[in-house]
């Protein structure tokens, strides 16, 4: 299953590629967000596209600049973050965090780092008895 893709996408360069997912049929009308200072980022969910606004200076940021695409990471749900993660390590599987962090909302997330599968994959525990966010923005 996949719960959402992960785009980081510049302040600067966000208005054009917002009109550019709204000319491909993508509903703009939704939108949940939240500021998330573990990463030093606005993060905005459209549906199953998750668009990451790095702040200045963040290790985001280099993304922008550095990579071809804005295409950061796939987000896949699992029951137990802590379990899947750990699990994960038992096989070599590189994980990038100790702990999970607080995604938006709700969400517990860690990382599988991106030389593993060739992009960043995010492990995702959901709220009980949701395959979504939550329902309300979040600031």
């Amino acid at each position: 299953r996949l719960h959402h893709v992960g785009m980081v996408v510049s302040p600067e360069k966000l208005p054009a590629f917002l009109s550019r997912l709204s000319t491909l049929g993508v509903d703009l009308s939704n939108c949940k967000k939240k500021r998330v200072d573990e990463f030093k980022c606005m993060c905005y969910l459209y549906g199953q596209i998750e668009i990451v606004v790095p702040d200045k200076g963040s290790t985001l940021e280099a993304w922008c600049s550095e990579s071809m695409t804005p295409l950061h990471h796939i987000c896949i749900p699992v029951e137990d973050v802590r379990q899947h993660a750990e699990e994960l390590r038992s096989k070599g599987v590189p994980v990038l965090g100790e702990e999970p962090v607080q995604g938006v909302g709700g969400i517990l997330v860690n990382f599988v780092h991106p030389l593993y599968m060739g992009l960043m994959v995010e492990i995702a525990q959901l709220p009980q008895n949701s395959m979504c966010y939550g329902s309300a923005n979040e600031d």
